[in-house]
């Protein structure tokens, strides 16, 4: 299905300019591996965007908050200067704009042509692209033609480290915050290295830049917050002037990088390209494809593009923030996003990828812990936003000294639920991949430790009879100190009860994990105490009708609807005190998304009752809302709603609005949240037994979808159709891999192709 010769879906495009929008397409035309980010930005001395470049590595002091993701020097600077004079790219100069993002070959390119002040025309192109053969490399290639003129050019390419960051993940933006010092630098003819330190964090940045180039004249210019070689070329009309510049950086403690070229060596611009793209020629053909709507064509590209783009297939322990390597936005923390969005993604097609996100929590355990001591409670404590080492990341008072402005964020006081989010991301990661090693030999800490805090969290609470937790927000940020939140108190009891039962589990199979249970006080008597702790959890009843309550007290609230549909992103204010409602109107799915991650609690007319109630009351206002209630209308056989939402999720990014001085970035979960819908909404996917089973529900609006699947060391394609669902294991499976669809069970061999009809939509 993935013909890309002539596909418009492809590419992404930019034909417009117009300055208030420069920091929207940087975020959304961002290449990143991972490891290293970098913003598409078009002019780093005039345009209207916040010039990027970030490694995963780089985290350092800020003013609100405790660390965020330093927006670090960046090896793509580049400026063009004719007769001594820069070119800018103002509205004003600007007679050609170009700038798109080519999924295919993953690269971004710009073009443009400026006037200048005397009214001769220079056309300026550049290509960047990030090699996937390696980890920490960025190529730029800089084109540059005078179209009617034969003044000297110079080309400036370099490293600039002028931006710093916005206080706040850049929603501050008047606050400049700037980390990086030059420690040392050495610069000979075609090479730039440079060393750089970062104010109040201990990781160092060394970048080797070369300049390949056949200039007149090369020298270097070094400004305050910029190093740079000066290519000065003869005149020139109407011949092209080029220049590659290949750019290998890496942090002191970086994990072991792929080979990276060798600069002294005078590399191959054409081959290091053409690996690339055979690289990217192979990954494309192991993803989901869906045949239908041009647009959710496109959307569903971008989508498995970025996810693509923020693994860092390098590293054995790797999270990814909310924004990947895109922006600065949320300082590049990590939320739950990962547990629910980016995980199961993972698992499902690259269970590498997967592990090595748990062992991030599995390696901040002592910092959970001491989260967990600090704020009042026993065992580890996820925070609810976590930097990269693990600690909490959330402000609780945040102040805008320029305006004499502060609030209260209280999210991270409030949101007490991540701790059950991390253990069933891990039984996701066991049920798709089957790796219960990976229980044994590096959880059961976590394991215990969670399972600890989650048991003293739920407080026998004599008024309603059962145990609870108070003073809470949940899913929903409209609503907060709230008593009694269904999804909170459902999923905490979940989270207690699976570690209990997962380490007798465990303690059955593993003698060897007696002692370090023992080492952390826990027992069989303990673990009997967590099952009778989360029996007891008092949950909010339904109404007459099956609806759910948010939280006990949410039905006397005034009834409210959202008259917005989900693929207008509802513009919200920054400060969570401004965002309190006191109708029932919720910004994002909450107990319809408790009811997709425990999908064995809830019969499917609770689900179909509770999503008919609640979607048109919520607002969608966060990236993470449309996928659940997208899963749940498939699973009700409400296909029409679920394409609608599913539309909402893969074109989340490219319909964002408002575009005019953006100061987000990609949101990734709602990448993941479109392959998400495909592969649990509509294929029905469940990797829960000791069958990989499939519920399929196909889709009016698509004609054909292919989802490639991993499960427990097998691979398999799923092709879904009006007509039915086609199994294709894949040839080089081991073991035959045992299906069930829609109650009919079958055995696949390797290579093996087996057809199956469909049953009425919401009947299983």
């Amino acid at each position: 299905m993935t013909n890309t010769a002539g596909d418009p879906g492809w590419t992404i495009r930019r034909d417009a300019y117009d300055r208030a929008e420069d920091s929207f397409y940087e975020s959304l035309f961002a290449l990143s591996n991972g490891r290293i980010g970098v913003r598409a930005t078009v002019d780093f001395e005039a345009g209207g965007g916040v010039p990027g470049f970030f490694h995963s590595r780089l985290y350092a002091r800020s003013v609100t908050v405790r660390r965020h993701l330093v927006n670090a020097p960046n090896p793509t600077f580049r400026s063009v200067l004719v007769d001594g004079v820069p070119l800018l790219a103002t509205p004003d100069r600007i007679t050609e704009f170009h700038q798109h993002l080519d999924l295919r070959r993953a690269r971004q390119e710009t073009a443009l042509t400026l006037r200048d002040g005397l009214g001769r025309h220079t056309r300026i192109a550049t290509t960047t692209l990030l090699p996937a053969q390696f980890t920490g490399t960025v190529l730029t290639r800089i084109a540059v033609a005078a179209l009617d003129h034969d003044a000297p050019v110079t080309i400036l390419a370099g490293t600039d480290w002028s931006t710093g960051n916005g206080d706040l993940g850049g929603q501050l933006p008047r606050v400049r915050i700037h980390h990086t010092e030059l420690l040392e630098h050495d610069h000979r003819p075609g090479r730039l290295d440079l060393r750089m330190g970062s104010f109040g964090h201990p990781e160092q940045l060394t970048q080797r830049l070369a300049i390949l180039a056949d200039p007149a004249y090369r020298d270097l210019v070094v400004g305050r917050t910029r190093l740079a070689e000066g290519l000065r070329f003869a005149r020139s009309a109407g011949e092209e002037l080029r220049a590659d510049v290949i750019a290998v950086v890496r942090a002191e403690h970086d994990d072991a990088a792929h080979g990276e070229p060798n600069l002294d060596s005078a590399p191959d611009v054409a081959d290091i390209i053409a690996e690339h793209e055979e690289i990217w020629a192979v990954r494309w053909e192991q993803q989901a494809e869906v045949v239908g709507d041009p647009q959710l064509v496109e959307g569903l590209r971008y989508s498995q593009f970025q996810l693509l783009s923020s693994i860092d297939d390098g590293s054995d322990v790797h999270n990814v923030p909310a924004r990947g390597l895109t922006s600065e936005y949320h300082s590049g923390h990590f939320f739950y996003n990962t547990e629910f969005f980016a995980l199961p993604h993972a698992a499902w097609t690259d269970p590498a990828a997967a592990k090595a996100m748990l062992r991030f929590r599995v390696s901040t355990l002592d910092a959970a812990v001491a989260h967990a001591r600090k704020t009042g409670h026993v065992g580890a404590r996820f925070p609810e936003e976590a930097d990269l080492f693990g600690d909490s990341g959330s402000p609780s008072l945040v102040r805008d000294v320029l305006r004499d402005d502060e609030w209260l964020e209280r999210a991270g006081e409030q949101v007490v639920h991540t701790s059950a989010d991390v253990l069933h991301a891990l039984r996701s990661y066991v049920q798709i991949t089957g790796d219960e090693d990976f229980l044994a030999e590096e959880c059961v800490p976590l394991l215990a430790e969670t399972g600890r805090y989650l048991a003293g969290l739920l407080r026998f609470d004599p008024e309603v009879g059962g145990r609870t937790v108070r003073r809470v927000m949940g899913f929903d940020e409209f609503h907060y100190e709230v008593d009694h939140h269904f999804g909170t108190n459902l999923l905490v009891s979940w989270g207690l009860s699976w570690a209990a039962d997962t380490l007798r589990e465990l303690l059955a199979r593993h003698p060897e994990v007696r002692d370090a249970l023992a080492a952390r006080q826990v027992d069989e008597a303990l673990l009997a105490d967590w099952t009778g702790i989360a029996a007891e959890v008092h949950l909010p009843q339904p109404r007459h009708d099956g609806v759910i309550p948010v939280f006990d007290g949410y039905f006397a609230l005034p009834d409210e609807v959202c008259e917005l549909t989900p693929s207008h992103n509802l513009p919200l204010p920054v400060k969570e005190n401004d965002e309190r409602r006191t109708s029932g109107l919720v910004k994002q799915a909450d107990v319809v998304q408790t009811m997709v991650l425990l999908p064995e609690q809830f019969t499917r007319s609770e689900i179909a009752a509770n999503l008919a109630f609640y979607d048109p009351r919520t607002a969608h206002g966060s990236s993470l809302s449309p996928t659940s209630h997208a899963i749940a209308a498939a699973w009700v056989g409400d296909t029409r709603r679920a394409v609608r939402l599913l539309a909402a999720s893969a074109r989340y990014n490219l319909d964002f609005t408002h575009k005019a001085n953006y100061r987000n970035g990609v949101h990734l979960a709602a990448c993941a949240g479109a392959w998400l819908i495909l592969t649990r909404g509509f294929l029905g996917a469940d990797a829960s037994g000791d069958r990989l089973r499939f519920t399929p529900c196909a889709p009016e609006d698509i004609t054909e979808m292919r989802v490639p699947l991993r499960w427990r060391g097998r691979g398999l394609t799923a092709t879904l159709t009006s007509s039915g669902l086609t199994l294709v294991a894949d040839e080089a499976n081991d073991d035959p891999l045992p299906v069930e669809v829609d109650g009919e069970k079958a055995e696949l061999n390797p290579g093996k192709t087996e057809s199956f009809g469909l049953s009425a939509p919401g009947s299983s």
